[in-house]
Order: C-alpha cells, then structure tokens, then sequence
C-alpha cells in the first residue's frame, strides 16, 4: 500500500473498503455518496477489536493528549476474524469480510473519544465521553452520523448541492470547527443514539446518554454566559438536544422535547427578529415555526413569532419559499379561532352573529390564499405531485386498513407541503362548520342555507383529513429517516385533535391514528 497514489493516501474508510478515495478534505466525496462516516486522514488510531478487552484509561489519555488521535472500541457480532500480532503488541484484524469493511455495519460496539482538554466544562470533571474535540475532521464523522439518519435520501443529497436557506438547519452545520461544547455534544448525543438504534447498541445509546448529560452541562454554562447566550450555535444546540429527546423517548412523553423547544423560542424571542441574517439562525427560525404552528392551531393560540415585525423582518435578506408562505396561512388561523370561541361564550345574540360572520368571511379568505398556493406550487412543478397506490401496511391487530390507498409522492418535500396544505384546509373548514352551526341556531329563517353550508363544510374537512391520513404511510419509509417519522408523527398528531371533538363521526379514524401513533412512537426509537 505504501506510495501507492489514491489508497495509501486515502482515508481510512477508503482504505478499509478497499475503494479508491477523492482525498477530499476535511471528508472525501466518496463516503458523502455513500453516506458512510468518513474515517478521516489521520494515521494515529488505536482499535481494539475483541469481545473482552477495552482498551486503559491511562492509554486513552495517552492517544488523547495527541489532538489527532481518535479511539475506537469495536466488537464484531456475527463472526470470528483471523487475528494477528502488530508490533506494539495489541492484536488487530487481518480479515474481515466484505461487510464487516463497511464502516458501521459490520461494527457492532465503537466509541469516539476525542480530546476536550483545551477548554474542559467549568461545570465537570473531564471524562472520555464528555470530551470531545474541535478537530474538522472528527466533527464532520458526527455531523454525517446525524444527518445521514435523520434527513430524507433526497434532502440529504440535495444539500450538498443547494446554496439557499431552507428550514434544514443541520445542513448548514458545514463541518468546519465550532467552538461550541454544548452544540459539539449535544449532535454526538444524538449521533450515538441513531447509530445504536440502528445497529442495536446497547453500549453506545448508553454512551450517548453520558455524553447528553454533559451537553446539558455545557448548555448551562452556556446560558449563564451573557456572549454565548445569544450566539446561532447554542440556539442550534438547544434545538439538537429536542431532537435527542424525541430519538432516546421510549416512553412517548413529548415533556423534555417541549421543555427545550420552548428553551429554543425564549431564545429566539430574546435574539429579536433582526439578529436571525445569517443562514443558521435564519434556518433555525424557519424550522421553529413549523414546529410550533400544531401548538398554536390546538391551542388555539398567537405568538410572538407571527406578530409584529416577526412577519417581515426575519426576511429581509432571505425570501420565502413555498412552504414558509402555505404557513402563512396556517398562522392566520388562530386568531379565528379565538374569535369563534369568543362567540361561543358570549350570551348577546347580537353579538354571537356579528362574531360568527367575521369568522365565515376571513375562513372563506384562508381558503382563497391556500387554493392560490396550490396553484402556484402545481404550475411549478413538473409532472404530478402526489398519485394514489395500494397500501400495504395493516390496521390495529391486523385487521385490514381503514386506507385501502394511501399517496406516494414525487418528493419528500412535494410531500411535506400538500399535507401542511391539506391541514390547512381542514382546520379551516372545521372553524366554518362550527361558527355556520352557530348561525342555523341564530336565525331559523336561514337556518336552511346555513345547514347547506354545514354539510359543504364538512365533507370538505373530513377529506382533507383522511388525505393527510392517507399520506402517513410514505412518511414511514426507511428513505425517509427519522425526519419522515418526525413529520408523520406531527400530521398524525394534528389529526388526532381534529377528529376527537367528533368521537362517533370518527371512532374509526380516532382507532387507526391513535394506533399509527403508537407505532410512530416506537419506530423513533428502534432502527430504521
């Protein structure tokens, strides 16, 4: 191996595959296309390849004093390699097979250590697993850990190539040095979990819940810092240790996720809308609010982020995309709800009619901008956007599918976008309904054509319903990561609280999605 050009100069994934390697830097191409973790150029790498033996502390301090050096402990699962002396005395693999070559699938045990040492946390004592380093390299091997998970095939190639701001904000965590431990740790949190769910590593989902528990120390540090309190890493960081708590939660409980997601939004608030230009933050704030608007349409809720200068600001150098303006629509919602609740509690009929007519007229108005969205989005794009095929999944205890169909989609974003459009449609035909029921109630004169409204209404709302249903199931493909079990779960969520004010109308829909959500639940926690 030694001078030949393109292999003893590639990186150690390269190698090991036997491949040739672009010799990219920090991270060869070859291993992005693959989505492998690119073992990097250094040579300086102790492994361990045994079922008994780990390697010293004293040893890991040793190798980590030297900041190119990275540790590995690995244990292979399903067969025995040859072993042979090396001449330091440690026993090393000689033949493996072709599997056990890929990095991360014949691995079934391995661990990043990496140095910390320069500024270890003022709030622990330094330990192997919450250190870890700056170098570009070995940041890169965590970042693509992450994102090669949790984004869609197609998102995740895409993003090499798109120099926009889109609402992905881990891909603009480039690769290159962040001086953020709490942002550091809290992506190899999340590395670890992913990796070991997918390969069923006990040892490393333990490992990545040391190394949450030491971001969660850095984040404090971080907070009480009045500089790094408003930098984009610890925004980002707050946002990655949400995501940690949706892959690590067997337990279905959405508290810590909740907890740090409104950690994420005091953070945004007290950033301001003018402090959001550059591409992380921006990213960061676009992801934000399409997370929270579920919240605010259950809850029937305003908050800052579609307020004031919120609305404008935050744009000024980026412009919105098709998603960000089908939202906009779904944040002209809530205020309609609450003024339909505020006719529901008030006794002056008057007053009850003169409420339940704004609430028809600016409903009637969220139609027309999303019927003009979708318009747009389908002159746009090439070919179909979505098609019906046969479902092949079953129902709760196997009974057969209540969605004999079910969409398949061009893409995941195309995806992403028709069933934030078709929630929009049925919550806003859901408010129509309520506030027309209201108006038959007022006025028996015109209760007829009220009624009439009523039906419209409805069977608008319940197909739209049962499409986002019906567009869960691509959400579930392995392809799609954990980012499409993410935003089915969401989709199923908000059809949840739409269908149990309706619990006889929609008892077999309320049985299937409750079902789906369970299996969602699970799914984020097990491999892909």
């Amino acid at each position: 191996m030694v001078g030949v050009p393109g292999r003893s100069k590639g990186c150690n994934t390269c190698i090991q595959r036997k491949v040739k390697c672009d010799q990219g830097k920090p991270t060869c191409g070859n291993c992005a296309k693959a989505k492998r973790i690119c073992g990097g150029y250094q040579r300086k790498t102790g492994w361990v390849f045994s079922s008994d033996v780990e390697l010293p502390v004293r040893e890991a301090n040793a190798l980590t004093a030297n900041a190119n050096s990275v540790i590995c402990h690995g244990r292979w699962t399903n067969k025995q390699s040859k072993q042979s002396k090396s001449r330091h005395g440690q026993r090393q693999s000689s033949s493996l097979s072709p599997k056990e070559e890929e990095l991360g699938t014949g691995m079934s045990h391995y661990t990043f250590v990496i140095d910390d040492s320069a500024t270890p946390s003022p709030l622990s004592s330094p330990s192997p697993i919450q250190a870890i380093s700056n170098l570009s390299a070995q940041w890169e091997q965590l970042r693509n850990a992450f994102i090669g998970m949790y984004l869609p095939d197609t998102l995740f190639i895409s993003s090499r190539r798109v120099d926009g701001v889109t609402g992905n904000w881990l891909t603009e965590l480039k690769g290159e040095s962040i001086a953020s431990k709490a942002l550091e740790t809290a992506v190899a949190a999340c590395a670890s979990v992913q990796v070991g769910q997918d390969k069923g590593d006990m040892m490393l989902i333990s490992q990545g819940r040391e190394i949450y528990q030491a971001s969660l120390q850095h984040m404090r540090a971080a907070l009480a810092n009045s500089e790094l309190r408003s930098t984009d890493a610890t925004l980002a960081a707050c946002m990655a240790l949400s995501l940690y708590e949706l892959f690590a939660n067997r337990m279905g409980d959405d508290c810590m996720y909740e907890a740090h997601a409104k950690g994420a939004m005091a953070l945004l608030q007290m950033r301001g809308p003018d402090s959001l230009q550059s591409p992380l933050a921006h990213s960061i704030f676009l992801g934000l609010r399409r997370q929270i608007v579920l919240n605010c349409l259950v809850k029937h809720e305003v908050m800052f982020i579609n307020k004031g200068a919120w609305t404008a600001k935050p744009w000024g150098k980026y412009k919105k995309n098709s998603v960000d303006r089908c939202l906009d629509a779904l944040y002209m919602l809530p205020p309609i709800q609450i003024m339909l609740d505020d006719a529901r509690r008030e006794t002056e009929p008057t007053k009850i009619r003169q409420l339940c007519l704004e609430v028809v007229s600016n409903c009637w108005k969220v139609d027309a901008f999303l019927q003009q969205w979708y318009e747009e989005v389908e002159k746009a794009h090439v070919g179909p956007m979505y098609w019906p095929v046969f479902s092949s999944t079953r129902g709760d205890h196997g009974k057969p599918n209540i969605f004999s169909t079910v969409f398949e989609f061009s893409h995941f974003s195309i995806s992403y976008q028709l069933t934030t459009y078709w929630s929009g449609l049925y919550v806003t035909h859901e408010v129509l309904k309520k506030a027309n029921e209201i108006l038959a109630g007022l006025d028996p004169f015109q209760a007829d054509e009220f009624n009439a409204a009523v039906k419209r209404s409805e069977e608008t709302w319940m197909r739209h319903s049962r499409y986002v249903c019906q567009s869960h199931e691509f959400f579930m493909k392995r392809e799609n990561g954990r980012a499409g079990l993410l935003v089915g779960l969401a989709m199923l969520k908000g059809c949840y609280y739409n269908f149990m004010d309706y619990p006889e109308l929609c008892a077999e829909e309320l049985a299937w999605v409750r079902f789906r959500i369970e299996e969602n639940n699970r799914r984020l926690s097990m491999p892909l």
